[in-house]
């Protein structure tokens, strides 16, 4: 990342270090003096403000500071959605951002008011959210698997089932093999009377899980879904004199896998399913936020920045992006009797030995009749008994 010279950028990197060591409530201490004043990087710092914020555990605050950010850009989805957006002309300019960053940050908020059980305004979120992925061409729609899934989840809560199946099967054109979407659209059938579609979904998952898994869900209509970000959010990099493009940084993490303890529940396993976002493949060789940009929309947006401007000397590619996104997002569902529970997730890497250092357990986890709990983690180092 590039920043300017001066103290606030110090600042910053202090604070990202300080987060992704594991401590998310320093890294707010830290980052907080530099949002009391107007920055060029004030949209960056909120975002940043609002992951430490979240990785505590503090979602209104955290929501807080990602709707700040939305109401300083001033923008609406679809604004950043054209070929003149691959080009800038000047990293010491009001960072603004692209479409990916703030369609993360609206499944952030939705995710956010998710566990607060404001299932009214995470719908909203999520539905922005999707809003800044395809910017009104449905051609884009299922792109989103965590979105459309928790949107899905959202409806079925407040009773929509209609909605919640759209969105299972929207889950599903992106990720075939999910099999947390596969389990809530069979069971929203079951609530619609639609026998025969449900009896399809079933047969499709039954070709996924044992029959050991098939039987605890079939027994526990309810159970934890559990969201992993993981790893470093892709690089922003410079692609000539003018291009950016994003670039998925190595991992040592290779898979997660979840263990789930109850008081009243036998101890069950389930490998997280991995899911790639769109924040891998943004727009192909050129990529920042439209998935294909043709040669046509490239030319034109040549035609209408002046050449000159375009490649002046002190024209660079603005390299500035939030650094602390995921760089890839795992899902993975247990069924559970209701009650509390421990869990935990652990990291393994490539040779399949586990990685100590991420590993976290969550405890007091309630399982309530009939509803999946949704539990959110934020990979990091040194982070290891949460409540």
């Amino acid at each position: 990342m590039l920043f300017a010279v001066g103290c606030g950028p110090t600042t910053h990197v202090v604070a990202l270090r300080e987060y992704e060591s594991g401590r998310p409530a320093v890294a707010e201490e830290t980052l907080f003096p530099l949002l009391q004043k107007t920055h060029k990087n004030d949209i960056l710092y909120l975002w940043d403000m609002g992951m430490f914020r979240f990785a505590q555990g503090n979602y209104m605050m955290a929501n807080e500071a990602w709707l700040k950010s939305d109401e300083l850009a001033g923008i609406e989805p679809g604004a950043l959605d054209t070929g003149l957006e691959l080009f800038t002309t000047d990293a010491d300019k009001r960072f603004i951002g692209d479409p990916v960053e703030y369609s993360m940050a609206f499944l952030y908020v939705g995710l956010g008011y998710y566990v607060m059980g404001d299932y009214e305004n995470a719908t909203v979120a999520f539905r922005k959210s999707l809003e800044w992925d395809y910017s009104g061409n449905p051609e884009r729609q299922g792109d989103m698997v965590i979105t459309n899934m928790m949107l899905a989840e959202c409806y079925s809560r407040t009773g929509d089932h209609d909605q919640a199946v759209v969105g299972y099967r929207r889950a599903l054109q992106s990720a075939p093999e999910l099999i947390p979407a596969y389990i809530g659209i069979y069971r929203e059938l079951d609530k619609m009377g639609d026998n025969i579609q449900e009896k399809t979904y079933r047969e499709e998952l039954a070709a996924l899980i044992s029959q050991e898994y098939a039987k605890a869900t079939d027994r526990n209509p309810q159970g934890v879904l559990v969201v992993v970000m993981s790893g470093p959010a892709p690089k922003i990099e410079a692609q000539g004199e003018v291009f950016r493009k994003r670039k998925e940084l190595a991992s040592s993490i290779d898979r997660w896998q979840i263990e789930c303890s109850g008081h009243r529940s036998a101890v069950a396993t389930s490998l997280a399913d991995e899911l790639i976002t769109h924040l891998k493949d943004q727009g192909g060789e050129l990529g920042q936020a439209v998935r294909k940009v043709t040669q046509a929309t490239v030319a034109e947006a040549m035609q209408e920045v002046p050449i000159l401007g375009l490649f002046a000397p002190s024209t660079e590619a603005d390299l500035r992006y939030w650094t602390t996104l995921p760089g890839r997002i795992y899902a993975g569902y247990i069924p559970l009797e209701p009650g509390l529970h421990s869990i935990r997730a652990t990291a393994y890497d490539e040779n399949g030995v586990s990685l100590e250092n991420y590993r976290q357990t969550w405890h007091y986890i309630p399982v309530h009749e009939g509803e999946n709990t949704v539990l959110v983690i934020i990979s990091h180092k040194n982070l290891q008994e949460l409540m």
